[in-house]
């Protein structure tokens, strides 16, 4: 429809920055889009799923772009992110006078006045806001408050009345549109009771209404409406009239309506999914560990070993200096030898060398972790009266008085 490729039309949709002889940066573009921020321009453009989406007037600016200034636009296929200078860009021996030139004619199209929004939400037009306000006008400037009179109703039900303190509680899941006729039925707030409005906004939790009449608390809606007649409010504050969904019988033995069990939760935009589509990469450009049918060792210490391992001597055979014992006496051969993790029994064949102790008794063997051994003193001093001495590993014999 343009004529250009998706990359040029990208960034002359977004931000398309150039340096002046000054060193001066200035952005031609049309800022219609956000990709970073996740900003969309109401009638301009919106995002679904993966892929931006530009209205006929978008496309009619794109049009009368690349007609008045095509050299811009011949750029725009070149590789790289870096910032052009003007002089590159521009043809002609005034390149920043060109610049000036673009500033001027963007702005008298109201380049520079479009309001970004959030892809997550859905907003009326300013001009539309301006044709709701002028028709409220000439609905309540025919009213007057000495006009209304007071009326006694009888004969409805107590379940057919909305007390205002209660329509946080029973307006609860009621659905909204652009464009419905509410009225305000919270007595607490900025917003006067009963007051009656349009809903020209549409948010994830909240929803922007211009209301008929203004009020001291009332805003522009970021200069979207006049002056103290918009704000922000939430859903269960106000009742659709234009949809009502919330009606009851006057007979109190009707049965009372079914209520609406389905939330409303209006998200617009781009949805992002746990997984992307098949064949498609994943936007965050996260990309999922191969599979393998190997284990995984985590928090593993590589200088300790496993059961008859020889890594930290646990388990290993003894040193070259231990294997080598010393010649034994008689009595020191009687003693039992040691067995695996301090018990007692034959040695098992076949399963390398036994283990060290680890505080099992075992008379006559002096390397158990904490073993009682008879006969042996470690040195921790003389009994209670006598010298002793400071050392755990000294024995001081003590002196004759």
């Amino acid at each position: 429809m343009v004529g250009i490729s998706g990359r040029a039309l990208s960034k002359i949709a977004s931000s398309f920055m150039v340096i002046t002889s000054d060193n001066q940066k200035t952005n031609l573009g049309l800022s219609l889009k956000f990709e970073a921020k996740a900003l969309k321009v109401v009638d301009y453009s919106q995002k679904e799923g993966r892929h931006w989406e530009f209205s006929d007037k978008a496309v009619e600016l794109f049009r009368e772009y690349k007609e008045k200034f095509p050299d811009v636009f011949r750029m725009l296929d070149g590789t790289g992110d870096a910032m052009a200078k003007a002089a590159e860009v521009l043809a002609g021996d005034d390149p920043d006078g060109r610049v000036k030139e673009i500033k001027s004619w963007l702005k008298s199209k109201g380049v520079r006045d479009f309001e970004p929004v959030s892809l997550f939400c859905d907003q009326l037009t300013k001009d539309t806001v301006t044709e709701i306000e002028a028709l409220a006008d000439s609905f309540t400037k025919s009213k007057s408050s000495s006009a209304i009179k007071k009326a006694i109703v009888k004969g409805i039900p107590r379940q057919a009345v909305l007390k205002p303190a209660h329509a946080v509680y029973r307006l609860q899941n009621q659905h909204f549109a652009l464009g419905d006729r509410v009225t305000m039925v919270q007595d607490s707030g900025g917003v006067p009771l009963s007051i009656k409005g349009v809903v020209i906004g549409l948010n994830a939790k909240t929803m922007d209404v211009v209301w008929d009449v203004p009020f001291m608390s009332g805003s522009t809606l970021g200069d979207r409406c006049s002056q103290y007649r918009g704000s922000t409010v939430e859903f269960n504050t106000c009742l659709n009239l234009s949809n009502p969904q919330f009606v009851t019988s006057t007979n109190p033995k009707a049965p009372p309506p079914v209520r609406n069990e389905v939330p409303f939760k209006p998200r617009f935009g781009p949805h992002p999914a746990v997984r992307p589509a098949p064949g498609q990469a994943a936007a965050a450009g996260f990309k999922p560990a191969p599979h393998s049918n190997q284990p995984v060792h985590i928090m593993t210490n590589p200088n300790r070993g496993g059961r008859g391992g020889y890594a930290n001597g646990r388990g290993g055979p003894p040193p070259a200096a231990a294997q080598t014992r010393p010649e034994t006496t008689d009595q020191d051969s009687s003693a039992p030898s040691p067995q695996p993790n301090g018990g007692h029994g034959p040695s098992v064949p076949g399963r390398g060398f036994p283990r060290g102790g680890r505080g099992g008794f075992v008379p006559g063997f002096q390397r158990g972790r904490g073993g009682f051994v008879p006969g042996f003193d470690r040195g921790r001093g003389a009994p209670r009266g006598g010298f002793r001495g400071r050392g755990r590993g000294s024995f001081a014999a003590p002196t004759p008085s």
